[in-house]
């Protein structure tokens, strides 16, 4: 790499490497116009690239080089990138502070830097017109056609030749055209089969289901479905039909075939054009037209939405009632059950062998795909298998192989046994990740966050449809995920069920959460949490891992009372690897949490900081232990939560996910508004008791924002979820843009009807006309085509209703925990114990005087009583004041020098463990207390030692004697100077073998007899298997010297194999066994 340091980190050369490979390539093509144009852009953010790492190198030579641990603050991050991006303007600017910004990124995860990453910086874009000069010559003639159907209308009377079926039906589908947004001849199409299903009716509400929900688990189809909504005008027309017509549809002459809506469309137009004067019309101009007006009539992205058939797939039907109704169908969607079935094979587990440099991938993917071009199964499978054996075959490439053997071999989501040709179909959707090949050099040691990035990048910048794209992806990730183990991940909304799971959170049901998790919060330690995690996906739309790895500094001036203009930093850290430049973004939290929420938010988190010692900007809101350097194990917060979630919703599906596709869908709506509140029914705004479920509704979101107009609405939202494209955010989490469309319609295309149209449209003579009116109490001669809509809705003919989900009441969930529950691990937590120690010997934050808490103090900051801390503190010092006591037997007196006297079983008594707590470095960890030993400090060791004591203070609930005589037993042979317990007693060894097994651990454990050679091996085992309470398969006698003696029956010892999670680079078992046994047993016991 000429023109580098030699010492400049590979971080910071990589992008401009890649950079000037695309520039080469590109100019060898010999590119003109737009492409040449692209090239210049490439050219001009390589040079702002380079320019600012020379001044990063001038800058800060430690984070050129790529040192270990660099720390910067606030205040040194935001000189470094003044001074990096300095002599830059306009888009060189943006180049190089995104450059600078990604490096940073990268090099938190991979060098572990403590840096503030600060927001990429992007431009914020308005759409353009869609009105053109052609435009305005088509809105002349759909003026012209529309002022013949109105004359066309008002022509019918009762005394008119009798309705004609194909006529009828050709009026309604104008009126659907002209006056309720269709403007896309797929969608036309779908329309005469809904009509025959029914219209969906509630209140005010009528709209028509375009396509089925049903049959969409093939992945090789669309989700082609819509919720079409239908102006005041049409739904009085399709009323009538449905008086005349019921379910009916024209058919062809002389066969058994619907007659198609499109030769329909254009019977009536044409009908029209000849009463108006006007040159004959088909089926795409009466569409052309009807798109004029709609360029005119909606904003852009409205009119984008109507002439596709991809963007903004609709809620399910469940999930549309609950919103729409505030009721809950009584049938709930039950859980998708994954089973092992094909995942399982062993043969489909192929060890990916791992390289560095991988050339020609494209290449080596074109081979890929011919060895699967063959005439049978076979023959492609064993051209896969081939292929696989080859060498230079990047890790991601591999994997894709495996992918094409598993479609060959069990097939995808819909069929068994996709044929050859199918296969590279579904290779080509998924050759982008070709284009991450040094990113997924090692894909098993990828996590969550690393992936999302991946496929946030390849779904947003991919060509095509989005959601056909991620569909393939999420296929592909679900074999990684039940075969190699990779961490599951949504992918651009969509699920392995269906392409797009549009699926949301109802404002009310969001607030019953909440209100549930409230109520729970004395009972339950976890429920706090659980609750802000709830309102920052809700309102802020963060993933799992984003919410879960936010640390103190990424809310800053939430600890300044006096700072209204609160933000939230979703950035990467050393829990949180976000690689995308659209993932590390800024969140304005006081436009996006309601008065009560950030209050409810700050209070939290001034809880939680004043429980911290020391400097907490690097610790993380939601730790394993409060003041804890790694987040709380997500089982423990999001698997609880999120069955709250379907509980209340009875949507079985529902996932945590979909608290972001809520905060899409819902803020679009607001984004879009000229007043607040103006395209919401008053459900979604208010609560059962009036109380405010929306934030920000003094005034237009958009103008709040500080935007200029809705126009940058879709850029603003799309910054704010993270996405690379608004295409993303439109086409996978945006599920209420029918309903968008349809309320901007309903104020533009509601006419004032003269009496003539009233009786057409109601089908009633002039007498029974008067009589309705009367009833309905319409004194204007002229009424409003929505008003008259709504009056008439009411009589709406039942062979006209579409049969629906039946609905209920919301369950009403109890708001306390039982008392007499079984099991303790909702109040207490394994870190407990070690926390009462610590905060008691701790100084409140801001306190004038310096001493410590003391007990009661802190007893009351875990929510327990006085007498309850005084007797945990009990046991906790009689543990750490056990010692050892051993002896030498008469043999080895002689050999071996005297034992250490009274030593300390748990941990160590030296000045290190007694010294003060301000002079413990607090920043390195949780230190060993006088009182307790340390806890482990390794995630998994954490997990481990959570799940071990919930399965002790458990036991103990069910049988406390056995429970506490075996954790006395144990712990009376820990050895501080062997990690591992190894009970010498027989008795001793009884118990710790009782408690392994309630542990889970009965299958990693072993009875192992050492024995003469002479003792006979049957006996042995079963001696041992019955006197240990197990199988004889559990003994593993061992033959020792006759020189050694073993007794006529053997010496026994139980040996444990860690779990794997706990054995990689060093064994952490024993730590974390021994943590949960010290705080399970100080919990439980009573002081002796």
């Amino acid at each position: 790499m000429s023109g580098y340091d030699e010492n400049v980190w590979t971080g910071w050369t990589a992008p401009i490497e890649r950079l000037r490979a695309d520039i080469a390539k590109r100019r060898n093509q010999s590119p003109s116009g737009h492409d040449q144009r692209a090239l210049n852009r490439r050219t001009h953010r390589l040079k702002s690239q380079e320019q600012a790492l020379e001044r990063l190198c001038e800058h800060n030579p430690a984070l050129y080089r790529g040192e270990l641990d660099v720390t910067l603050s606030q205040q040194e991050t935001d000189r470094l990138v003044t001074n990096v991006c300095s002599g830059s303007a306009g888009y060189a600017l943006r180049d190089a502070q995104r450059y600078l910004v990604t490096g940073l990124a990268l090099g938190i995860g991979e060098l572990g830097w403590d840096i503030p990453v600060p927001a990429p910086m992007v431009l914020q874009s308005t759409e353009t017109s869609n009105v053109t000069p052609e435009s305005f010559e088509r809105l002349k003639q759909y003026d012209a056609l529309e002022d013949a159907f109105w004359r066309d209308l008002e022509a019918e009377t009762v005394d008119s030749p009798a309705p004609d079926l194909v006529r009828d039906a050709g009026q309604l589908l104008f009126s659907i055209v002209f006056h309720s947004g269709v403007c896309s001849k797929f969608w036309l199409a779908l329309v005469p089969k809904a009509i025959r299903q029914g219209a969906g009716l509630s209140d005010t509400v009528v709209w028509l289901d375009l396509g089925a929900e049903t049959g969409l688990d093939n992945a090789d189809s669309e989700d082609r479905r819509r919720r079409q909504f239908l102006a005041p005008v049409t739904q009085l027309l399709l009323r009538r039909w449905y008086r005349r017509w019921g379910v009916s549809w024209p058919t062809e002459e002389n066969q058994p075939r619907y007659r198609p809506a499109s030769r329909l469309l254009e019977q009536f137009a044409k009908h029209l054009c000849k009463e108006a004067d006007l040159s004959k019309k088909g089926t795409e101009d009466c569409l052309s037209l009807s798109a004029a007006n709609l360029s005119v009539t909606l904003p852009n992205v409205l009119f984008h939405y109507a002439r596709s058939r991809h963007l903004g797939t609709p809620l399910i039907e469940h999930n549309w009632l609950r919103l729409l109704t505030d009721c809950k169908p009584t049938k709930a969607i039950a859980p998708v059950r994954v089973s092992g079935g094909r995942f399982s094979r062993a043969e489909e587990v192929r060890k990916v062998q791992l390289g560095h440099r991988y050339p020609e991938q494209s290449k080596r993917f074109g081979e890929l795909r011919e060895s699967i071009q063959a005439e049978t199964v076979r023959e492609a499978k064993n051209g896969v298998e081939t292929f696989l054996e080859e060498e230079a075959l990047s890790p991601i490439l591999q994997l894709m192989g495996a992918w094409a053997l598993h479609l060959l071999r069990w097939g995808g989501v819909a069929k068994g046994r996709l044929q050859p040709a199918s296969v590279i179909r579904y290779l080509n959707w998924i050759r982008p990740l070709l284009n991450y090949a040094d990113d997924l050099a090692d894909p098993e040691s990828l996590d969550e966050d690393s992936w999302q990035a991946i496929y946030d990048e390849i779904v947003a910048n991919g060509q095509g449809v989005a959601k056909d794209r991620a569909g393939r992806l999420v296929a592909f990730h679900q074999f990684l995920e039940q075969v190699y183990g990779m961490p599951p991940v949504d992918v651009a909304g969509a699920s392995g069920e269906r392409q797009i799971d549009a699926r949301i959170i109802t404002p009310r049901e969001y607030h019953r959460a909440r209100r549930h998790l409230q109520s729970r919060a004395e009972t339950d330690r976890n429920a706090a949490n659980q609750e802000i995690l709830l309102i920052l996906g809700y309102r802020c739309g963060l993933r799992r891992g984003e919410a879960l790895s936010r640390l103190f500094r990424d809310f800053p001036g939430m600890d300044d009372p006096d700072v209204n203009d609160v933000e939230l930093l979703v950035r990467p850290n050393k829990n949180a690897r976000i690689k995308s430049e659209s993932g590390t973004r800024r969140l304005p939290l006081n436009l996006l949490l309601t008065d009560e929420e950030l209050a409810r938010l700050r209070a939290f988190y001034l809880n939680r900081r004043a429980l911290v010692p020391g400097a907490a900007g690097s610790r993380p809101l939601f730790a394993d232990a409060v003041g804890g350097h790694w987040p709380a194990a997500t089982t423990h917060l999001f698997d609880p939560l999120t069955r709250l979630l379907q509980t209340i919703t009875g949507d079985g599906r529902l996932r945590f996910h979909h608290l972001r596709h809520s905060f899409v869908t819902l803020t679009f709506l607001r984004l879009m508004e000229s007043k607040p509140g103006e395209h919401l029914i008053d459900q979604w705004c208010r609560g059962d008791e009036g109380e405010t479920l929306l934030p920000s509704l003094d005034q237009p979101l958009w103008r709040t924002a500080g935007l200029t107009d809705t126009g940058q609405s879709v850029w603003q939202l799309a910054m704010w979820s993270g996405h690379a494209s608004p295409a993303v955010t439109l086409e996978c989490y945006s599920h209420l843009l029918g309903w968008l469309t349809n309320s901007f319609l309903r104020q533009r295309q509601n006419p004032m009807l003269s009496l003539a149209c009233q009786s057409a449209l109601l089908s009633k003579s002039s007498a029974a006309l008067e009589k309705w009116r009367h009833r309905q109490g319409l004194r204007d001669r002229h009424t409003s085509a929505r008003e008259l809509a709504d009056r008439a809705l009411g009589s709406w003919p039942a062979s006209g209703r579409r049969r629906l989900l039946r609905l209920g009441d919301y369950d009403r969930l109890s708001q306390t925990v039982p008392k007499d529950r079984q099991s303790q691990t909702s109040r207490v937590g394994f870190m407990d114990p070690y926390q009462l120690e610590l905060w008691s010997q701790m100084s409140p934050p801001g306190a004038s005087n310096p001493e410590p808490r003391g007990l009661r103090a802190a007893g009351a900051l875990l929510g327990i009583s006085g007498a309850e801390a005084e007797r945990w503190h009990s046991n906790a010092a009689s543990v750490m004041a056990m010692r050892t006591a051993r002896t030498r037997s008469e043999d080895k007196k002689e050999q071996l020098p005297p034992p250490v006297l009274n030593r300390p079983r748990v941990a160590r008594d030296d000045e290190r463990v007694f010294r003060p707590l301000d002079q413990k470095d607090l920043n390195r960890g949780n230190p060993c207390l006088e009182t307790f030993p340390a806890p482990p400090k390794t995630r998994p060791g954490r997990e481990h030692a959570q799940r071990y004591f919930n399965a002790l203070v458990e036991w103990h609930d069910e049988a406390p004697e056995a429970a506490l005589s075996a954790m006395n037993s144990v712990l009376n042979s820990v050895q501080r100077s062997d990690p591992r317990i190894r009970p010498r007693h027989v008795r001793d060894q009884i118990s710790f073998y009782s408690l392994l097994r309630r542990l889970g651990l009965k299958s990693r454990s072993t009875i192992r007899v050492r024995h003469c050679p002479t003792n006979n091996k049957h006996v042995l085992k079963a001696h041992w298997a019955e006197t240990f309470e197990t199988e004889p398969r559990n003994v593993r006698c061992e033959e020792v010297g006759e020189h050694l003696k073993m007794g006529a029956l053997g010496k026994s010892q139980v040996v444990v194999e860690p779990p794997n999670a706990l054995y990689q680079r060093q064994n952490l078992f024993w730590d974390a066994l021994r943590f949960a046994l010290v705080s399970a047993y100080v919990v439980c016991a009573d002081p002796s």
